[in-house]
């Protein structure tokens, strides 16, 4: 079974103390339920607003819409958020019915509010505030982690932007593509 290459985006929020906001994928998604991942992911809408490439502003918008029905929070500004790449990846579910090929942007939000979740339960059946040091845990103890997510992690992605949210344009290239390989 082969999958269509698509766009998606991957948004990791942090919060003011640089604990990354996690949520738990609901038992009812199609595609990898139940598993922990990063604070939203999804795939912008084909229409005009979501599919404007200049500064990524459709991602950004894309984004700011899932945020809000996934998490509850409102609309975030989407000056707050950061592009910092795009990344190819394909994966497969274990039942080998679903597999996603994406080219996933990757989208920081630093200083978010932890306050304002409100997660829809039909999308979201857990959230969790980690730090670095309850991450590196919780990746040894459990596999039960998108295979997105567990790509950013391992390929060593997102500890280059958690070590580095107060300087994110140093580390924000879009241009080329980078391979997530398992």
């Amino acid at each position: 079974m082969t999958s269509t290459l698509h766009r998606a985006f991957s948004v990791f929020l942090f919060t003011p103390s640089e604990e990354l906001v996690l949520q738990k994928r609901s038992a009812t998604k199609i595609t990898f339920p139940s598993l922990w991942t990063n604070s939203c992911c999804s795939h912008p809408l084909w229409n005009d607003i979501e599919m404007e490439t200049k500064d990524a502003l459709g991602i950004k918008m894309a984004a700011q819409r899932k945020l809000d029905h996934e998490l509850g929070v409102g609309l975030i500004d989407i000056q707050r958020m950061s592009v910092m790449g795009r990344f190819l990846y394909e994966a497969r579910m274990a039942d080998g019915e679903w597999m996603e090929h994406e080219l996933d942007y990757a989208v920081i939000v630093p200083d978010f509010d932890p306050k304002t979740l409100n997660p829809d339960p039909e999308e979201v059946s857990d959230v969790r505030l980690v730090s670095k040091e309850d991450l590196a845990s919780m990746m040894i103890t459990t596999s039960q982690f998108s295979p997105w997510f567990s790509l950013f992690y391992k390929e060593k992605w997102l500890s280059t932007w958690w070590d580095n949210l107060a300087n994110l344009d140093r580390f924000a290239d879009s241009k080329p593509v980078h391979k997530l390989q398992p």
